[in-house]
């Protein structure tokens, strides 16, 4: 009789749970934190919900004994502290207001038909706070806690300002703080690492996709024949012409900092073919075309006036220390060619590098494009 009681029990109690789980479901996604929901019908709000009561802190406390949160305390009191700066206090204001703050601080998508209260705006709250912790971690730098699997040790983060002007660039001259900021924050990632919004990264993505799928490995396979290690040739002033079009949106353009920053400059992608190919070639009339274009690409001077990509078109930063180089080993063969190619060399390419020198001094002696002295000297060496 006992037993039978004990499964009667234990039925009932999972008709009930089942009952709960289904109407209150908790859906918390990683980059967009759902709230509480009714049924499964997962539909982003056009709009944001408007419920109705006061915030307060009453049952906070069962956030802070989930297994999973470690920092929901610290991260609670981040977003708390930057609600409170940004709005007044938020203990006693109404839930409507609250949402409706915190949502131009950081987007959190809510869903059709949820049931929204105190507790899932507690937890809005710890999600901006790891938010916006985790952005001035990795940006400002600063000490925090690694899982060793068994315990916790503590580490140090540089943060990206620093190490970037440690070895890429120091002055503030040549790109801000507010730029570095702004590159960090909304081209680093598809969601803002400060707010949470969409960002243009996947536009830039796209633009240097379609770059690569004309210019890369396609273009390789069709101008040069592997086998028999011969290029086809091309026209070099075309390809630098229509990759930085590419790169130019004039409806809404990029900030000038986007394609000096973002990893897989498509300038990489072009100027290896055009290297190879200046190098397989071995003539001035083909070194001169490529250097005057990495020249013009670098003060932004690719289109002419009165062509209407020319308004957007900005400077960008050139590494000479790689370029330079290149040139450099052209020399055995423009010597053989003998129309003048060392001097021109020695001369033209030469002078105007040494003409850049005091620009990319500005970057710091770490950084890749700081125009190192070995450079200079084997460019004085060639007369």
């Amino acid at each position: 009789m006992e037993l039978i009681f004990a499964v009667i029990l234990i039925v009932v109690g999972y008709i009930v749970y089942k009952m709960y789980y289904k109407s209150r479901k908790v859906t918390i996604e990683y980059e967009h934190f759902a709230e509480r929901v009714t049924d499964n019908d997962l539909i982003p709000m056009t709009i944001l919900p408007e419920p109705k009561g006061i915030y307060s802190e009453e049952g906070i406390e069962i956030w802070w004994d989930e297994s999973d949160s470690r920092n929901s305390k610290t991260d609670y009191n981040y977003g708390k502290n930057r609600y409170t700066e940004n709005f007044g206090n938020l203990i006693g204001a109404s839930l409507k207001n609250v949402i409706y703050n915190v949502n131009k601080l950081y987007k959190v998508t809510y869903y059709e038909n949820a049931t929204i209260d105190t507790m899932d705006v507690q937890r809005t709250i710890i999600n901006m706070g790891r938010h916006y912790r985790n952005w001035d971690l990795w940006y400002n730098g600063g000490k925090y806690e690694i899982s060793t699997g068994f315990s916790y040790e503590n580490a140090i983060e540089e943060g990206f300002k620093s190490r970037f002007r440690r070895t890429t660039c120091k002055s503030e001259e040549i790109i801000t703080d507010e730029e570095l900021k702004d590159y960090f924050s909304n081209y680093s990632e598809d969601y803002s690492l400060l707010d949470n919004s969409e960002t243009r990264l996947p536009q830039v993505t796209e633009v240097k996709r379609a770059i690569n799928e004309i210019f890369g490995k396609p273009f390789r396979d069709n101008y040069y024949n592997k086998e028999e290690k011969i290029w086809r040739d091309f026209d070099i002033n075309g390809v630098f012409l229509r990759v930085r079009a590419q790169m130019i949106d004039m409806k809404n353009p990029f900030p000038h900092y986007v394609w000096k920053l973002i990893p897989g400059d498509p300038f990489d992608r072009i100027y290896s073919n055009c290297r190879d190919y200046m190098k397989w070639k071995g003539t001035k009339r083909v070194t001169k075309l490529v250097f005057n274009n990495v020249r013009m690409w670098e003060n932004g001077e690719i289109f002419r006036e009165g062509e209407p990509e020319k308004e957007f078109e900005k400077p960008l930063w050139i590494n000479w220390n790689k370029v330079g180089k290149n040139l450099l080993q052209m020399k055995t063969k423009l010597k053989k060619e003998d129309k003048g190619g060392i001097q021109w060399l020695s001369e033209e390419v030469g002078g105007y590098i040494k003409s850049r020198i005091n620009f990319y001094e500005k970057f710091g002696k770490e950084s890749p494009y700081y125009i190192s002295k070995e450079l200079i000297s084997e460019y004085e060496k060639l007369m």
